[in-house]
C-alpha cells in the first residue's frame, strides 16, 4: 500500500480522522505500507516526526519523498561541492547542503525548486539569472496547489510555472506523476509496482502517475480532486474517505 500524505492522511497540521483507523486496519492484516509525497517542505525525519505528533504509525523507513529522490538524481550527475541554488524550505535546502552541495546564488550550476511559502521576487530573480546562465533546472513536483485546513494554497508547481514562463525552459520534474517516486515506493515495499495500491487525492499526480508506473490507484475525496473532475484520468476506485475504502475491502467489494 502506498499513501499520499497531504489530502489523504492530513491537511496541513490537521490529521484526517479516518487515517489512523485505516492504517491500524492494514497493520492488523499484515499489509505493509509506505508514505510517498511530493511535499518538499520537510525531510524524511520531519515527516516521520509529524506522523508521531499526529498519532499515525509510520517511521522514517516508511517515507519516500520527491526531495529524497531528487537528491539521488543529483548525486548521480554532480559531485559534492557543486554550487546550487534552492527555492524551497529550509529543510529542503538543508537536505542538499548536508549532502555536500553548496548554495551559491552567483555561480549555481543547478537550480532546484520546491514549495517555498516565503517566496520573494528576489528569489525568483536569482533563479532566473542562473537559468539564463544555463544552470540545470529541477523541480520536486509540479503541483499547482496543495490542500490546507483553510482551502487550497499555491503549490511548488506555481513557482515552477513562473520560472518556466520567464526562462522559456522546462524543469525536469522528479515527483508524481513522474515514475521515480512510485518506483521508490514499490522498492521500499519489496514488491512489483502492480502489487501495490496507490491511495491519493489528486487525479493529475497520484492517480495518473501511479497508473503510468503500473500501480492500481484509488482516489479518496478528502483532498484536492472531486468526483466531477474524473474523466480521461479514471482511478480504479473512488471513495469518499478511507473508511469507505476499508468497508468495501472488508465486504470484498
Amino acid at each position: 500500500m502506498v499513501f499520499d500524505m497531504d489530502g489523504v492522511l492530513w491537511r496541513g497540521d490537521a490529521v484526517i480522522p479516518e487515517a489512523r483507523p485505516f492504517m491500524d486496519f492494514l497493520t492488523a492484516r499484515g499489509v505493509p505500507y509506505v508514505l510517498a509525497t511530493n511535499n518538499s517542505t520537510s525531510t524524511v525525519a520531519e515527516f516521520a516526526a509529524k506522523c508521531v505528533r499526529l498519532g499515525l504509525p509510520a517511521g522514517e523507513a516508511q517515507v519516500v519523498s520527491a526531495s529524497m529522490i531528487l537528491l539521488d538524481v543529483l548525486r548521480k550527475k554532480h559531485p559534492e561541492g557543486t554550487p546550487i541554488y534552492v527555492i524551497g524550505s529550509a529543510s529542503m535546502a538543508g537536505l542538499f547542503t548536508a549532502a555536500g552541495y553548496v548554495i551559491d546564488p552567483e555561480e549555481a550550476r543547478v537550480v532546484l525548486v520546491g514549495l517555498d511559502i516565503h517566496i520573494t521576487y528576489e528569489k525568483l530573480s536569482i533563479a532566473l539569472r542562473r537559468l539564463f546562465a544555463d544552470a540545470e533546472f529541477y523541480a520536486t513536483n509540479a503541483d499547482a496547489t496543495f490542500p490546507t485546513p483553510e482551502g487550497l494554497a499555491p503549490g511548488a508547481g506555481s513557482l515552477v510555472a513562473a520560472l518556466e514562463k520567464a526562462s522559456g525552459r522546462s524543469a525536469t520534474v522528479i515527483g508524481k506523476p513522474a515514475p521515480a517516486v512510485f518506483q521508490g515506493a514499490a522498492e521500499r515495499l519489496g514488491c512489483a509496482p502492480h502489487e501495490a495500491l496507490m491511495i491519493g487525492d489528486r487525479l493529475d499526480t497520484d492517480i495518473e502517475g501511479a497508473q503510468l508506473a503500473g500501480l492500481p490507484a484509488a482516489l479518496v475525496l478528502t483532498g484536492v480532486s472531486t468526483r466531477a473532475q474524473i474523466g480521461v484520468i479514471a482511478p480504479d476506485g473512488v471513495y469518499e474517505t478511507l473508511t469507505e475504502l476499508q468497508e468495501k475491502w472488508e465486504h470484498g467489494a
